[in-house]
Protein backbone atom coordinates (compact mmCIF):
# COMPACT_ATOMS: atom_id res chain seq x y z
CA UNK A 1 0.00 0.00 0.00
CA UNK A 2 1.17 3.62 -0.99
CA UNK A 3 0.53 5.99 1.89
CA UNK A 4 0.12 9.46 0.81
CA UNK A 5 -1.36 10.71 3.24
CA UNK A 6 -0.26 11.97 6.60
CA UNK A 7 0.40 8.54 8.96
CA UNK A 8 -1.51 7.05 11.30
CA UNK A 9 -2.75 6.84 13.78
CA UNK A 10 -4.47 9.89 13.90
CA UNK A 11 -6.11 11.18 17.08
CA UNK A 12 -8.70 13.91 18.47
CA UNK A 13 -6.39 15.67 20.73
CA UNK A 14 -8.63 18.62 21.72
CA UNK A 15 -12.02 19.27 22.04
CA UNK A 16 -13.06 22.98 23.49
CA UNK A 17 -16.32 25.52 23.08
CA UNK A 18 -15.20 28.52 20.49
CA UNK A 19 -17.36 31.49 19.93
CA UNK A 20 -17.36 33.16 16.74
CA UNK A 21 -19.34 35.92 17.19
CA UNK A 22 -21.67 34.97 19.66
CA UNK A 23 -22.54 31.95 17.88
CA UNK A 24 -21.00 28.65 20.22
CA UNK A 25 -19.49 25.43 18.52
CA UNK A 26 -18.11 22.53 19.93
CA UNK A 27 -14.81 22.37 17.73
CA UNK A 28 -12.68 18.74 17.85
CA UNK A 29 -8.86 18.84 16.35
CA UNK A 30 -7.56 15.77 14.95
CA UNK A 31 -3.59 15.49 14.78
CA UNK A 32 -1.32 12.96 13.35
CA UNK A 33 2.49 12.37 13.29
CA UNK A 34 2.90 16.11 14.58
CA UNK A 35 0.99 17.34 12.22
CA UNK A 36 -2.79 18.80 12.42
CA UNK A 37 -4.96 17.02 10.12
CA UNK A 38 -8.67 18.63 10.71
CA UNK A 39 -10.79 20.66 12.56
CA UNK A 40 -14.13 19.12 13.04
CA UNK A 41 -16.97 22.29 13.96
CA UNK A 42 -20.42 21.13 15.11
CA UNK A 43 -23.20 24.11 15.87
CA UNK A 44 -26.68 25.02 14.44
CA UNK A 45 -27.50 28.83 14.25
CA UNK A 46 -31.39 27.38 15.52
CA UNK A 47 -30.46 24.98 18.18
CA UNK A 48 -26.67 26.44 19.32
CA UNK A 49 -25.03 23.68 20.60
CA UNK A 50 -28.55 21.51 21.89
CA UNK A 51 -27.78 18.13 20.24
CA UNK A 52 -24.88 18.60 17.49
CA UNK A 53 -22.40 17.65 20.63
CA UNK A 54 -22.27 13.95 19.53
CA UNK A 55 -23.05 14.59 15.98
CA UNK A 56 -19.81 16.24 15.75
CA UNK A 57 -17.68 13.88 18.05
CA UNK A 58 -18.52 10.91 16.23
CA UNK A 59 -17.64 13.16 12.75
CA UNK A 60 -14.13 13.78 14.21
CA UNK A 61 -13.93 9.95 15.21
CA UNK A 62 -14.64 8.69 11.93
CA UNK A 63 -11.74 10.89 10.36
CA UNK A 64 -9.40 10.12 12.84
CA UNK A 65 -9.62 6.72 12.45
CA UNK A 66 -9.54 7.21 8.62
CA UNK A 67 -5.84 5.50 8.44
CA UNK A 68 -7.27 2.40 10.51
CA UNK A 69 -9.94 1.86 8.18
CA UNK A 70 -8.10 2.19 5.60
CA UNK A 71 -5.36 0.20 6.36
CA UNK A 72 -7.65 -2.47 7.16
CA UNK A 73 -9.49 -2.40 4.12
CA UNK A 74 -6.67 -2.43 2.10
CA UNK A 75 -5.22 -5.40 3.99
CA UNK A 76 -8.81 -7.43 3.71
CA UNK A 77 -9.25 -7.08 0.08
CA UNK A 78 -5.15 -8.13 -0.73
CA UNK A 79 -6.10 -10.99 1.15
CA UNK A 80 -9.97 -11.93 -0.27
CA UNK A 81 -8.32 -11.71 -3.55
CA UNK A 82 -5.51 -13.61 -2.84
CA UNK A 83 -6.72 -16.46 -1.19
CA UNK A 84 -10.96 -15.99 -1.84
CA UNK A 85 -11.75 -16.52 1.60
CA UNK A 86 -11.02 -15.45 5.14
CA UNK A 87 -11.53 -19.05 6.43
CA UNK A 88 -8.09 -18.58 7.71
CA UNK A 89 -5.94 -18.06 10.97
CA UNK A 90 -4.95 -15.25 8.60
CA UNK A 91 -8.17 -14.17 7.10
CA UNK A 92 -9.58 -13.98 10.92
CA UNK A 93 -6.16 -11.54 11.74
CA UNK A 94 -7.53 -9.41 8.75
CA UNK A 95 -11.36 -9.57 10.12
CA UNK A 96 -10.47 -8.71 13.38
CA UNK A 97 -8.43 -5.63 12.02
CA UNK A 98 -11.15 -4.62 9.86
CA UNK A 99 -13.71 -4.57 12.89
CA UNK A 100 -10.91 -3.09 15.48
CA UNK A 101 -11.15 -0.14 13.35
CA UNK A 102 -14.86 -0.04 12.96
CA UNK A 103 -15.03 0.10 16.82
CA UNK A 104 -12.17 3.01 16.98
CA UNK A 105 -14.53 5.04 14.72
CA UNK A 106 -17.70 3.45 17.07
CA UNK A 107 -18.86 2.37 13.75
CA UNK A 108 -21.10 -1.08 14.96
Amino acid sequence: MTITHTPGPWEINSKDIADIGGFKVYRYAISGSGAAIASVWAGDPQKQLKGVKHQGEANARLIASAPDLAAALHAMLDYYIAYGTFDTDDGAHFLKQGRDALAKARIT
